[in-house]
């Protein structure tokens, strides 16, 4: 899975530039389902739900309809926003194992990419 998520990763990164962090978030609830955060330099408020929109459709095209059922949130941030700040300290790889985080109720997660470590 982790394979998928880097070429998503790339694949993003081709189409609208650079991104800062991006991440798994398995949560800790009854069907433990996932969330994606996402933070790029080229998000705003005024396009965030275009973003919003292309990050579901290239997560439509890279995973299948099981994997595409669990998630059920999809941040994405511009790297200006405090709700990045509990994310900065995590490099490219890292388990993320802070059980509460930005709101949401971990199981776990995974930094796919980060540029702030």
């Amino acid at each position: 899975m982790v394979k998928t998520y880097k070429k998503i990763v790339q694949y993003i990164e081709k189409k609208r530039g650079p991104i800062a962090f991006f991440a798994v978030l398995t949560l800790d609830d009854l069907i433990a389902s996932t969330a994606i955060v996402m933070a790029a330099d080229w998000v705003n408020k005024s396009n965030v739900f275009t973003q919003i929109d292309f990050l579901d459709d290239v997560l439509r095209k890279y995973l299948d309809n099981d994997e595409l059922s669990t998630i059920m949130e999809t941040r994405i941030l511009s790297t200006d926003s405090d709700e990045l700040r509990p994310y900065r300290c995590y490099n490219t790889d890292e388990r993320i194992l802070d059980p509460h985080i930005n709101g949401f109720d971990l199981l776990e997660g995974y930094v796919v990419y980060s540029r702030y470590k």
